[in-house]
């Protein structure tokens, strides 16, 4: 492995410095390797003492590769200190990856989301981390990728779900409905606190969205969530189970609405997960009469 460490490929060096096997006296060596990614391995090695990976970590923070600086800024060992000093990187990406950081302190979190890039607040507002009250503050931000990010982090209180329920933007709407929901335990067996006129109000228009589309005639994100949904008009489950999309073939498959006929033809599939998702449907469903 001391070979190995000093081979002129750096490549080679790089796996030595992953190598759950390898001393701590080589990773001493190959953190002053001249490849950043062999040092940036080294930083992430569990058998590197702490203060060598501080040492390494605060070097790497002031790489001029944005990537290299990411990965520090996503490390869970970085100090706080050099997150701050991260979170206010010229290049967003790196931003984004403070954001995502596990041992993020909240102090920092806020100031992330106001930042002006919409990519870094909507990374501070998917964090597990992210307090009640910044959550209900983002939730009314001008970036619809924000609020998406809100309607779908699983602290978010249910009330700031049922309003994004009603959110401009059907990307919103959509993922407070089958993300945020669901982990707030909404189902249709147990109905949300909202009064019968709010209910039907939402349900409306989840119908309308459903129906535009599954209106669209080529396959899309939008249109695979549409299939996904109870809503969804019957006629679209059996006039798309052609798709192109395999995974619009599968939404169909295992919809309770979809035609017994549509499903049995989905069994037979060129496409394995298709067919195993209708034949799986097909044996819970009850014998026709």
């Amino acid at each position: 492995m001391e070979r190995l460490a000093g081979d002129e490929d750096s490549g080679v060096r790089q796996r030595v410095a992953e190598n759950p096997a390898t001393p701590v006296a080589l990773l001493e060596r190959l953190a002053g390797d001249e490849d950043s990614e062999v040092r940036q391995r080294v930083a992430r090695h569990p058998a590197t003492p702490a203060a060598l990976r501080e040492q390494l970590l605060e070097r790497l923070a002031g790489d001029e590769k944005w990537f290299v600086r990411g990965a520090v800024a996503r490390h869970p060992a970085t100090p706080v200190a050099l997150l701050e000093r991260l979170a206010g990187d010229e290049d967003s990406k790196v931003r984004k990856n403070v954001a995502r950081n596990p041992a993020m302190p909240v102090a920092l979190l806020e100031r992330l989301a106001g930042n002006e890039n919409s990519g870094v607040r909507s990374t501070a507002a998917g964090h597990p981390a992210t307090p009640v009250a910044l959550l209900e503050r983002l939730a009314a931000d001008k970036s619809a990728k924000v609020r998406e990010a809100v309607a779908e982090n699983p602290a978010t209180p249910l009330a700031t779900l049922e309003c994004l329920l009603h959110d401009q933007s059907h990307g919103v709407r959509a993922t407070a409905c089958y993300g945020g929901l669901p982990n707030a335990e909404l189902t249709f067996a147990t109905p949300p606190p909202l009064t019968p006129e709010e209910r039907a109000a939402g349900e409306r228009l989840l119908t309308q969205d459903a129906q535009q589309f599954t209106a669209a005639a080529v396959p899309s994100l939008a249109r695979l969530l549409a299939l996904l949904s109870p809503w969804t008009p019957v006629p679209a489950l059996a006039k798309y189970f052609r798709s192109t999309w395999w995974e619009e073939r599968a939404a169909i498959a295992i919809h309770p609405a979809t035609p017994p006929a549509t499903r049995a033809k989905l069994a037979e599939d060129g496409n394995v997960v298709v067919r195993a998702a209708a034949r799986a449907t097909l044996a819970t469903q009850p014998p026709a009469a």
